[in-house]
């Protein structure tokens, strides 16, 4: 065997080599994408079951404060409780609280905003001594609910409508 021909085998061996290296990556980098999608779809699956749970709060809060919607007036409050009204809105800006970071993603920083301004009526709500005085403030917290309702409906829907064309 001459030295011409040992060269000309570990030339064929290198890129035989480097045709396996190039080939492995591949399958590498494919696995990797297939890994982060997976990933993606879990976090994804994850947020929507947290915004489901947060739905339901946010349907309780809204019931709650439905009586100071537009066109209520105060004989519509008589034996309405206004802690229990208070505190039914208080444990839904506590689950924006727990959620903040999701939801920022979600929507950006409107939630942290829609959170500060019900927290101040709450604030205001909770301080009136009257149902004329709460009627407004109660008006003002309907509004912002039924709006981010609005907000958490759309995005509930979106996940659930994504989750069906990807798995189609």
């Amino acid at each position: 065997m001459t030295s011409e021909t040992v060269t000309w085998i570990g030339t064929a061996f290198s890129i035989l080599g480097a045709g396996i290296a190039i080939w492995q990556a591949h399958r590498a980098r494919t696995a990797a994408e297939k890994v982060e999608a997976a990933r993606k779809q879990i976090v994804g699956r994850y947020q929507h079951g947290e915004l489901g749970a947060l739905d339901g709060v946010l349907s309780a809060a809204l019931s709650a404060m439905e009586k100071y919607g537009p066109g209520s007036s105060v004989t519509r409050l008589i034996g309405a409780s206004a802690d229990s009204d208070a505190n039914a809105v208080r444990a839904f800006t506590a689950a924006l609280d727990r959620n903040t970071e999701m939801l920022t993603k979600a929507f950006g920083g409107h939630c942290v905003q829609v959170r500060d301004r019900i927290n101040r009526l709450l604030d205001e709500f909770g301080a009136a001594q009257t149902d004329g005085g709460r009627l407004p403030k109660g008006k003002a917290i309907y509004l912002e609910i039924s709006t981010f309702s609005g907000n958490i409906k759309k995005a509930l829907d979106a996940g659930t409508f994504a989750d069906e064309v990807a798995t189609d």
